[in-house]
């Protein structure tokens, strides 16, 4: 096994990273339909939400641009069309399942059966727009694109930004050539990272947060900073590999505490007063890109638990979990009617409930279309592509 395969081997402590990041949803999904016998903390929830929202943009992007890095990307837009659908095909079928069951949480059948058909139309062409993957695009009232599968929205702008994939892949082929490529892999994340910062700035105090939040061309800055970083930390990796020596495990610990250092970041920023303009997209993206950087770096004993191969299935499994737990928990306040979330205990037996319930359904969904399991960017498969 050569070093950069070996490289390539040892970023798979980034999928349980994106399903810390999913069970931060979860969480935050659990308070939304009141799971939780303390004082409702809204601002805290929604910041690390947001932030594991974040993450999934850059990581996508990182990812794409590492496993790239040895190819040479040609523009094309046969092969850009190739590519969404070949990622529609993984994901479409599990989310349209999804969505239609979300349907019996809504009024539909009873709007068909008392023949309420202005109130049926609405609602009929708000699924439509789910259906059709549109959601993030379109918005009437606030709130529409979180409707049906209210996870949907951020299919609706993946699917956008893999479509600009390989013509943003087939540039950095070209920037790769040049000599000072690192520097301009790391002034184009920079850069991102400073427009975004500016346009959350510039629409401050207007009605523009759901443009800002979800909005397919926003995350456009998180995706191309994510790609750039990939491009830039590939040869530094290898590089760092050639350098190891005798004081291999005084690195390993001091690479552990750095390690162990960035989650504490990422998790206690959230907690960081800042403006109010800050809230949607900006204020996160430093802590994440500390986090994707020293973790795809996978030096530290930290990395090396999160290569553990059952934490390696949960994150295979995160985009099923992702997709599926917010029914499990939404069927369950149906049937227990919000008793059982009271008290503490009460509480804690639920999220697990429920939560073990999410994680089994994914791993039955996982093994039966293993074929074309759907594997988020950032494993092996993702070479091949």
């Amino acid at each position: 096994m050569n070093r950069s395969d070996l490289g390539k081997q040892e970023t798979s402590q980034l999928q349980f990273l994106r399903m810390m990041a999913i069970l931060i949803i979860f969480r935050y999904h659990s308070v939304i339909y009141q799971f939780d016998p303390f004082p409702f903390n809204f601002g805290i929830w929604w910041n690390a939400t947001s932030s594991a929202v974040v993450f999934f943009f850059m990581l996508s992007g990182l990812v794409s641009g590492y496993y790239s890095y040895e190819r040479d990307i040609e523009m094309s837009v046969k092969d850009s069309l190739k590519y969404v659908w070949k990622k529609l095909c993984k994901v479409y079928p599990l989310y349209l399942a999804v969505t239609l069951y979300s349907i019996s949480f809504y009024d539909i059948p009873k709007l068909i059966a008392s023949k309420s058909w202005d109130q049926l139309r609405y609602l009929m062409l708000l699924l439509a727009r789910h259906i059709l993957l549109l959601q993030s695009w379109v918005k009437v009232y606030p709130g529409e694109f979180f409707c049906f599968s209210e996870v949907g929205w951020f299919l609706s702008t993946i699917m956008f930004l893999y479509l600009l994939n390989i013509p943003l892949r087939a540039v950095a082929t070209r920037i790769k050539k040049n000599r000072r490529s690192s520097v301009i892999f790391a002034g184009i994340a920079a850069g991102m990272v400073i427009v975004i910062y500016i346009y959350s700035y510039l629409l401050r105090n207007t009605d523009m947060e759901y443009t800002i939040n979800l909005f397919p061309v926003s995350r456009l800055g998180e995706y191309i900073c994510g790609m750039s970083l990939g491009y830039l930390l590939y040869p530094l990796k290898n590089k760092l590999k050639e350098r190891e020596d005798k004081k291999l495990a005084a690195q390993t610990a001091v690479w552990t505490l750095i390690e162990a250092a960035v989650l504490v970041v990422w998790w206690l920023w959230v907690y960081i007063p800042y403006e109010p303009w800050m809230f949607r997209i900006a204020h996160w993206l430093i802590p994440d890109i500390l986090l994707l950087v020293v973790f795809t770096a996978g030096k530290g004993y930290i990395s090396r638990l999160f290569r553990w191969k059952p934490l390696i299935y949960l994150g295979d499994i995160s985009f099923e979990f992702y997709l599926i737990h917010s029914m499990v928990l939404k069927s369950y306040v149906l049937n227990t009617g919000g008793e059982a979330t009271t008290t503490l205990m009460g509480t804690a037996f639920s999220l697990l409930l429920c939560g073990g319930v999410a994680l089994l359904a994914s791993a039955l969904v996982s093994k039966v279309s293993f074929k074309n399991r759907i594997r988020p960017e950032g494993t092996s498969n993702e070479a091949s592509h």
